[in-house]
């Protein structure tokens, strides 16, 4: 990645570009947008984003787990052996409400893609989710946001296999709490991985539109004709943290 300095108003004017379909726009104080510096702030729509450029790597306890963790790019253990400098980019606002977190997340990821391309970066690191990513996949997540409103649940969260002792197969969701309050958890009941993720995703994607609207006790039947009831619990099977718990019937 490039370190050096970037003027904000550079940064803006790129941000409004490839963003100009949604119904947010970008800028920066004028008399600091034409300084070219390694910490400044971008306003997008109603939020507060914090960059900051730090000419050294990242020190490895903050992305071991996620390393770990990563299922998504087989690459990622030799990006990081191979950068020497990273972007730290914060939404500055309270997100205590579905909108507002939604808001901050677009936010910081349309301001760091726009960053990647401008500095060369190798990849993307979300604390919330605890996901490593490549550029082209964060990339091609984002890319309808403006015309299909699609919001890019596998870059803002991810899902997790657990099994039980008969052979079924859960999911459970790491980075899914700042937008509905709690964690989604797929109670065991799937033979088939591929089909266990893709129903997950597709309450992701729900409670990504829609916000917390799933009321505990209450029972959803889904397109492929299972009917799950849901249940709030303060952890789950497999997560140690607030749940909405789906178990099947």
């Amino acid at each position: 990645m490039n370190f050096a300095p970037i003027a904000p108003r550079d940064v803006v004017t790129q941000i409004n570009k490839t963003y100009s379909e949604l119904p947010y726009k970008a800028s920066v104080d004028e008399p600091l947008a034409d300084a070219r510096s390694t910490s400044f702030l971008i306003k997008y729509g109603s939020v507060d984003v914090s960059v900051m450029m730090i000419d050294q790597r990242l020190p490895r306890e903050t992305y071991s787990e996620v390393l770990a963790l990563n299922q998504m790019w087989p690459q990622a253990n030799e990006a990081f052996e191979r950068h020497t400098t990273h972007y730290i980019v914060a939404a500055l606002k309270d997100t205590n409400s579905h909108s507002t977190a939604i808001d901050a997340a677009l936010a910081v990821t349309c301001i760091s893609l726009v960053l990647a391309d401008m500095r060369s970066a190798l990849g993307f690191l979300f604390t919330e989710a605890k996901t490593v990513l490549p550029i082209n996949v964060i990339r091609s997540a984002t890319i309808d946001i403006p015309t299909t409103k699609r919001l890019p649940a596998e870059v803002w969260s991810q899902s997790l296999l657990f099994g039980n002792d008969r052979g079924k197969i859960g999911v459970s969701t790491i980075g899914l709490a700042p937008f509905i309050g709690r964690e989604l958890e797929l109670a065991p009941c799937f033979a088939n991985p591929t089909e266990a993720v893709q129903i997950a995703n597709a309450i992701i994607h729900y409670l990504l539109m829609k916000g917390p609207i799933i009321k505990n006790a209450e029972e959803l039947k889904l397109h492929n004709g299972l009917t799950f009831r849901a249940s709030f619990v303060d952890k789950g099977l497999r997560g140690e943290m607030p749940m909405l718990l789906m178990e099947a019937l």
